[in-house]
């Protein structure tokens, strides 16, 4: 099969299974080759003879030859680890043991990453035994230097995107998305799910890490589930991070917004405690069953380390790709629950945390909606509405957002204040005010790269979940 030596990194580095898979697929369909990642190649093999047979159908393919068991047995009838393997039948065997061909790109990228832990895994070897040798004449910085440089080029090697860009690319893409902006009649491509925000805005732009912030309360988590959904609606597939409830608390509250839709109205407190009527909760069934085939997945509920929220999304993004959806939208609730391996206290660990969300936003291509808490400076304040230094831990948070909307409802103040309130005349008065906006949010965009900063007033009714531009049967005349 695969000889070894003393140096050769061991047999667990490697997915003997992954690299016969994507081969097989590659031998029943050679259109896959199309499909694998742009860092592919060859040498990402472990077995040498693997390696062989895929350079063998590359070039054959190239020319505009059909690759087949049949077609390259020629080719490798003398070929001794062929022989080894079993000769020529052994290619047969590559194609009928083939599962889907639809996961080959699954398969590369495992193979890549196999490929990258052994070629890592030899350089520090190499570096380390450059540095315990004392009667080396070579300097241990120029040993380092060169570590450093073997691990850059590994890096790019098994980058699976292009590392440079010409700028005539960058500007056939932006005439793509004007273009594409024209034809949809200067409407975004991707709505927010907000009139009023998507003119502040523009929609939502793909690598945008958007934060959403405000005091518990203020309605973040129903507002980021409303923009899901409609997301969702608009034909794409969400991703939701949850590290504050778990994921059936996130699908009571996504049921209840669905009945108060229908004209039902069951809050979702009600819904978690059970405390329905047996009409609700056939209701409630029903609505669930309906929604089964959303385009929506979660995080696993201990997915709260960054590395594991980061590597669950891009499962996300491949899980819809292989269903035909394409991944528009990802949510994180929030930011300061996200743990981050080796962060020398909260500070920079949340500021950690809001880079790899911009981060993840570029290399996803799609928009990232981060919820954040608030610091405590604002309840000094006269005027509570959130402003741009009120994001907990906020310098990296500022600095890693594309826009920051903070989301303040006057009738959660104004409901506190009622009740400490004794002047009859002024209770009553505040009380006509609450009646007034009770079901009022604001949504205060205090960050926008792109262009204004301004408000916009949506209606709520946060016991079911329910933010949208306007109240029930409002006919739009502007703000209501």
């Amino acid at each position: 099969m695969v000889d070894h030596d003393a140096d050769t990194p061991p047999q667990s580095i490697a997915n003997i299974e992954a690299e016969q898979a994507l081969l097989g697929a590659l031998l029943l369909n050679n259109e896959v080759l199309d499909k694998l990642p742009s860092g592919f190649s060859g040498e990402k093999f472990y077995d040498p003879v693997h390696e062989r047979i895929y350079d063998l159908a590359v070039r054959l393919i190239g020319e505009g030859r059909l690759v087949s068991p049949v077609t390259i047995k020629p080719y490798l009838e003398s070929d001794d680890g062929v022989k080894e393997l079993g000769g020529t039948e052994y290619l047969a065997r590559l194609a009928g043991a083939t599962i889907s061909i639809v996961a080959a790109k699954d398969y590369a990228e495992t193979i890549i990453d196999l490929w990258t832990r052994r070629a890592a895994i030899q350089t520090l070897q190499d570096a380390q035994d450059c540095m315990a040798d004392f009667t080396s004449e070579e300097s241990p910085h120029v040993a380092l230097e060169a570590a450093q440089g073997a691990l850059a080029t590994i890096a790019g090697a098994a980058s699976p995107r292009p590392l440079i860009h010409t700028h005539a690319s960058a500007l056939t893409e932006a005439a793509y998305h004007t273009q594409a902006g024209y034809e949809n009649d200067g409407e975004p491509l991707l709505s927010i799910g907000f009139k009023r925000v998507d003119k502040i805005i523009g929609g939502l732009m793909p690598a945008d890490h958007i934060v959403i912030m405000g005091e518990s309360s203020m309605g973040k988590t129903a507002l980021a589930l409303n923009i899901a959904r409609k997301v969702c609606a608009q034909g794409h597939g969400v991703f939701i991070g949850s590290l504050e409830m778990p994921k059936s608390q996130i699908a009571q509250r996504i049921v209840s917004q669905e009945l108060a839709a229908q004209g039902r109205r069951v809050e979702y407190l009600r819904l978690m405690t059970g405390r329905v009527s047996e009409d609700e909760f056939r209701a409630a069934l029903l609505v669930a069953r309906g929604m089964e085939r959303d385009p929506i997945v979660y995080a696993e509920d201990d997915a709260s380390s960054l590395p594991r929220l980061m590597t669950a999304a891009n499962a996300a993004k491949r899980h819809f790709e292989h269903a035909g959806t394409p991944l528009g939208l990802v949510v994180i609730d929030y930011l300061q629950m996200i743990q981050v391996p080796g962060a020398k206290g909260a500070t920079e660990a949340v500021g950690t945390a809001a880079r790899a969300m911009k981060t993840l936003a570029k290399q996803l291509g799609v928009p990232v909606i981060s919820l954040s808490q608030m610091n405590q400076e604002n309840k000094a304040r006269e005027n509570k509405r959130p402003q741009k230094g009120d994001a907990r831990q906020s310098g990296e948070i500022e600095h890693s957002a594309d826009v920051m909307i903070g989301v303040y409802r006057h009738a959660y103040y104004l409901d506190r204040d009622i009740q400490s309130q004794s002047d009859t005349i002024k209770k009553s008065e505040m009380i006509r005010d609450l009646d007034r906006v009770k079901n009022v949010v604001e949504l205060i965009v205090i960050k926008n790269r792109r262009g204004p900063i301004s408000t916009a007033h949506v209606y709520c009714d946060l016991p079911v979940n329910v933010v949208e531009d306007d109240p029930p049967g409002h006919q739009d005349q502007g703000e209501f």
